[in-house]
């Protein structure tokens, strides 16, 4: 480890000269200049480093600048790899390539975080360090929101009408110019909470997410401990001021009966258990097997993988039609939840086929999600395999019970998935793989 300080420009140009397959930057302000920096230097390698960042589209610095939603933008356009989800809680400011090097600092991702103002951070280069710090990032920044680069351009256009607006009255004392830019910014605030419903597919889920992640960090806890920690993380879900009302009675903050809810459906399903008065997280036999295969997969994930990847490509590829076809028995029996369970393995396993017949990752969502922008961009454009997949993910939420369909949307939605999980299982097929572990046709 060794210390850095202002100006850590020639740190950053070695961090980023270093990334090799995928980076992890997790900072709450972003601007163009330095963004635009990151993908120049990476030069032909932008377009297949795989680039997660963590930030914070907070509404007030979206509009004085801060945070450049536009240098987002760009490096979505440069970094075709890249993921962006919106984090309200996020201050840290992290950056780490591949798995080899982390850089833990005061600096946004900024020309002044760089070079201006004075900044301290340290650069960590043990192993198990940096995977302690990836690990701690990604599974915080999968409490948060993907938002994909046609939403990011929609909240650009959003963000230059607000600072329009804004501009008015600073040039005019009238009422109505004021309450103009309120309407603006509030439309920006509902835009970002309804991002995060999008994603999260309901509250419900999001915040049954949220208390998975609480309890496996803090151990067993009360719902009054649990209540600030989910706040702190969704403070922008988490309104004291919006109650819910009934018959014109309160039965206090509207947040807080969703994480009630969520505690609810969590214990239904069997993901956690209250002991007197405190909530434990509690091991199930659908998260067990999920746990077995992401810590088969995490065997792979080292500098040597791709050897024993030849196998286990073989063997998911096999998998996902057995887990169609155990699909299709439970649904046939009635039994919905067990067939939703089903279709999302067979996802899973489609998924990694394909993705380790290509040398790509695939243990994270948010890697199966940048193969389906991949295969998207490979069509030609459009949404279809990325549709797909979201569809698929709602049938893994209708199977750990954070969301609730009707037997016709089960019926009318598995046609998607199937043809998902046919056309991924055809692609990985056609790949013929070596003792190398990586396809022999180019990919």
């Amino acid at each position: 480890m060794r210390s850095i300080k202002s100006a850590w420009e020639a740190v950053f140009e070695e961090y980023v000269g270093s990334i090799e397959e995928s980076a992890i930057i997790a900072v709450p302000s972003i601007t163009q200049p330095p963004a635009a920096r990151l993908a120049s230097m990476l030069g032909s390698r932008s377009r297949e480093v795989r680039l997660d960042v963590l930030t914070n589209l907070d509404r007030a610095s979206l509009v004085n600048g801060s945070q450049d939603v536009g240098a987002l933008v760009g490096l979505c356009r440069q970094m075709p790899g890249t993921t962006v989800r919106h984090l309200p809680g996020l201050h840290a400011k992290a950056y780490v390539a591949d798995r080899h090097t982390a850089i833990v600092t005061s600096a946004n991702l900024m020309q002044d975080g760089l070079a201006g103002n004075y900044e301290l951070g340290a650069v960590i280069d043990d192993p198990a360090d940096v995977a302690e710090i990836a690990d701690a990032l990604t599974e915080y920044g999968n409490l948060g929101s993907i938002v994909p680069p046609d939403a990011l351009r929609e909240l650009e256009v959003k963000v230059a009408e607000a600072r329009e607006q804004q501009g008015a009255v600073a040039r005019s004392t009238s009422d109505a110019v004021q309450a103009d830019i309120d309407v603006v910014l509030t439309d920006i605030d509902e835009w970002l909470r309804l991002q995060r419903a999008i994603d999260s597919n309901s509250t419900t889920a999001m915040f049954a997410h949220a208390v998975q992640y609480i309890l496996r960090k803090h151990g067993p806890l009360s719902t009054r401990d649990i209540y600030p920690i989910v706040q702190s993380l969704f403070p922008d879900m988490c309104d004291d001021s919006v109650h819910r009302v009934i018959n014109g009675i309160s039965f206090g903050q509207r947040w807080k009966h969703r994480v009630r809810s969520a505690q609810v459906k969590l214990r239904r399903d069997g993901f956690i258990v209250r002991e007197g008065n405190r909530w434990k997280l509690v091991m199930t036999a659908s998260s067990r097997a999920l746990a077995d295969t992401e810590e088969q997969a995490s065997r792979y994930a080292g500098g040597s993988w791709r050897l024993p990847a030849v196998n286990i490509a073989r063997d998911l590829g096999r998998q996902a039609p057995d887990w169609l076809a155990e699909a299709e028995a439970a649904f046939a029996a009635g039994a919905n939840m067990a067939g939703s369970r089903c279709l999302w393995e067979a996802t899973r396993a489609a998924i990694a086929a394909l993705a380790i017949r290509r040398g790509l990752a695939w243990e994270r969502e948010q890697d199966m999600f940048r193969l389906m922008v991949q295969l998207d961009q490979e069509a030609g454009g459009g949404y279809t395999y990325l549709g797909r997949f979201g569809v698929a993910q709602s049938f893994r939420d209708n199977a750990e019970g954070v969301l609730h369909w009707e037997d016709w949307e089960f019926e009318y939605c598995r046609p998607a998935v199937e043809r998902l999980v046919a056309d991924l299982t055809e692609m990985a097929q056609s790949i013929s793989v070596d003792n190398s572990g990586r396809g022999n046709n180019g990919n």
